[in-house]
């Protein structure tokens, strides 16, 4: 594999990861806006 290759697919994993766990943290404040007092 190229250098390059790899290098898209860290950055790919890794924005991936981020917007998962946004989208969970956007499902538990759904759920516990009153606990956080946001």
């Amino acid at each position: 594999m190229h250098i390059s290759t790899i290098i898209l697919l860290l950055i790919g994993s890794f924005i991936a990861g981020r917007v998962y766990e946004y989208r969970l943290n956007l499902k538990e404040c759904e759920n516990c806006d009153n606990k956080r007092g946001v």
